[in-house]
């Protein structure tokens, strides 16, 4: 069972329960981490950032889309509008400017690309992300395409988004490995942002499985890369 040591920081913000680690002040700047499709995990990640030591001076967002909608909502009641506000609400609350990173791991790992190019952040860092529904479709359970076609005109594959001139590429940290909906999904996004020249660091592990593999070093060594002043300046 997890421990939940984190319950009294759970709020709900516009309908949506998240938690929000704050970071002393001054905070370098906002993470956000969207969870996967977890039935017995809340919120991903949480129990690696519990010691505010861990955080190395950022505050932390970790959201929860329940209904496994991939951050987007359906139809009737899209969603993205909503999860803007609240990330816009903290990102002010901090007064962080645009050091603003999106972390996710499946389902969130679609979502942490999504955002980050919606909203402009500094980067994604992600694992293993589902991209495109027909990848989906690879994987042995019908779970995530039930739930793709859930959210209903909201979905776009990311492919199909990530291609056009006018959207500027998220930079972007991405872990895959063999499982062929992954592997199909990541090398996709590679071959997008080499024809687009755009910034991507990309890991193969050798395992078979659909797994998330990234780790807390990973996360914050990649934020840190993109926070670099002189790499932005001389690369933007």
């Amino acid at each position: 069972m997890e421990d939940k040591w984190y319950k009294n920081n759970i709020q709900s913000v516009l309908g949506e329960n998240v938690v929000f680690l704050p970071a002393p002040i001054p905070s370098k700047g906002l993470i956000i981490f969207f969870s996967a499709m977890n039935s017995d995990k809340e919120f991903d990640r949480i129990n690696w950032f519990r010691d505010i030591d861990s955080r190395c001076g950022f505050s932390f967002l970790f959201l929860n889309d329940s209904n496994y909608t991939y951050y987007l909502g359906n139809d009737y009641k899209p969603l993205f509008h909503t999860y803007e506000k609240i990330i816009n609400y903290f990102k002010e609350m901090e007064n962080v400017g645009g050091n603003v990173f999106a972390v996710g791991s499946s389902m969130g790992g679609y979502a942490a690309i999504y955002y980050a190019f919606r909203m402009g952040l500094k980067g994604a860092i992600v694992g293993v992300p589902q991209t495109r529904e027909k990848y989906a479709r690879m994987h042995t359970q019908m779970n995530w395409t039930k739930a793709i076609k859930s959210t209903g005109t909201q979905w776009i594959d990311m492919d199909v988004l990530l291609r056009q001139p006018h959207i500027e590429l998220p930079n972007l940290y991405l872990e895959y490995g063999n499982y062929p909906s992954d592997k199909f999904s990541a090398e996709k996004l590679i071959d997008i942002y080499k024809d687009r020249a755009g910034l991507i660091i990309s890991r193969k592990a050798k395992g078979c499985e659909h797994s998330y593999f990234m780790s807390p070093k990973i996360i914050m060594s990649s934020v840190d890369f993109f926070m670099n002043e002189d790499f932005n300046k001389h690369y933007r």
